[in-house]
């Protein structure tokens, strides 16, 4: 290998340099939560029709399994 002479190298002992990757996941983290937000933003109408339907399905539910138990204990198990 050939010797490289009249170079000069710098050395660099710094300590920030985890910090900084540290953030950088932080802030694509950080986009990435911001982006979903803003897709869930944007679709709020149908997020809407979600939460009312699930709602309306689960109260249906219980309404049902509140009525079945109710007659079965009238009428005896």
């Amino acid at each position: 290998m050939k010797q490289m002479q009249d170079m000069s190298v710098t050395t660099d002992f710094t300590i920030t340099g985890p910090g900084r990757i540290e953030n950088v996941v932080a802030n694509r983290l950080l986009g990435q939560h911001k982006k979903r937000f803003h897709q869930l933003w944007n679709n709020r109408r149908e997020l809407l029709i979600a939460v009312a339907a699930t709602c309306t399905i689960s109260l249906s539910v219980l309404l049902i399994s509140y009525l079945f138990f109710f007659q079965l204990a009238a009428h005896g198990w």
